[in-house]
């Protein structure tokens, strides 16, 4: 009873393509720019976990040209071989192939390992997105299997980026010369009574500060409030201008799927109502995820990341250089 309530609040996700073919967008630097070495680690990490979360997308595209090509090249092979086809699934399932229907299989296999990349790209466009788009209003699986694709891709952007800015935060701090951590005093907390901390504070301060709980990256009132005071008025534009602050979108929307099951509250309205395309949602209104949406809120926490990255290794730099 549980399981049908809980999939009924699932609608059907549009615009998987939008989302499917939506390649990573230009990064502007590659991970070799980054100079400050300490930053390193905590850059490849970022990158590799969106590149998974956008790989990940693909999915359901990528399985369904998959069966539909070897479905084709089992026909035909039966067909070549003499045999016939039959519409019952049961005995397609347990009918073996002989020698020289292998020996056919093998030979188109072989064939396609040779097909050059655009060809491919071309294929799973053409063949795995078309069919799960045209199937999600015909399918109720597929329309689910969308939309939680979707939401994944949500969940996991919020959660690279919630990682990737506690993580910067404490290899800069902790290879700071004091100025980062001396701008950001006014706006860490006080350092938790609960927690015995292990690390030092004169030696490492980003590290003591997160594990004392003086900074925490759940909110992202309290990251803009951070990084704002470690960083400059910078910030501020990074998060409202970039890919048309959708950081803030992607934000709003992890958070309902999360804590709402998906359904609008006042918190949730009030994110996104400066959006023309989100303020017409109603308050307990089940949201409905797009993949041209879900696209710009992944894009949007690679570009934030990224920028905020840079700002940390120019900050470090210029504190090498005054230092030599």
């Amino acid at each position: 009873m549980l399981e049908k309530e809980y999939l009924s609040t699932y609608r059907a996700g549009k615009n998987y393509k939008a989302l499917a073919l939506g390649e990573i967008p230009n990064w502007g630097w590659h991970l070799k720019d980054i100079k400050s070495e300490c930053l390193s680690e905590v850059t490849v990490v970022f990158n590799w976990n969106l590149v998974r979360t956008s790989t990940f997308a693909l999915l359901p595209a990528l399985i369904a040209h998959e069966a539909i090509r070897e479905q084709l090249w089992i026909d035909y092979a039966t067909v070549k071989d003499g045999g016939s086809l039959t519409s019952d699934l049961a005995k397609y399932a347990i009918t073996p192939m002989t020698k020289s229907m292998d020996a056919e299989f093998a030979r188109l296999v072989k064939a396609y390992r040779s097909t050059d990349e655009e060809t491919l790209k071309a294929l799973l466009e053409v063949i795995g997105m078309e069919f799960v788009e045209n199937s999600v209003p015909t399918s109720r699986a597929v329309a689910i299997g969308v939309e939680v694709v979707f939401e994944s891709v949500i969940r996991e952007s919020w959660t690279a980026f919630e990682e990737l800015v506690r993580e910067l935060w404490v290899a800069t701090l902790d290879n700071d010369d004091g100025t980062v951590g001396g701008r950001a005093a006014g706006v860490v907390r006080k350092p938790s009574k609960k927690i015995t901390p292990t690390f030092n504070m004169k030696t490492h301060l980003g590290s003591y500060q997160v594990e004392t709980r003086q900074v925490v990256f759940q909110r992202f009132e309290d990251i803009t409030t951070f990084y704002g005071a470690a960083f400059g008025p910078t910030v501020a534009a990074v998060f409202r201008d970039s890919e048309a602050g959708y950081i803030r979108v992607l934000y709003a929307f992890r958070n309902v799927l999360v804590h709402k099951r998906g359904k609008a509250d006042a918190t949730f309205r009030e994110q996104v109502a400066s959006y023309p395309e989100f303020n017409k949602i109603k308050d307990g209104e089940q949201i409905v995820l797009d993949g041209e949406h879900t696209r710009k809120m992944r894009d949007a926490a690679m570009i934030v990341g990224r920028k905020l990255v840079e700002l940390a290794d120019k900050e470090l730099q210029r504190q090498k250089e005054q230092s030599v």
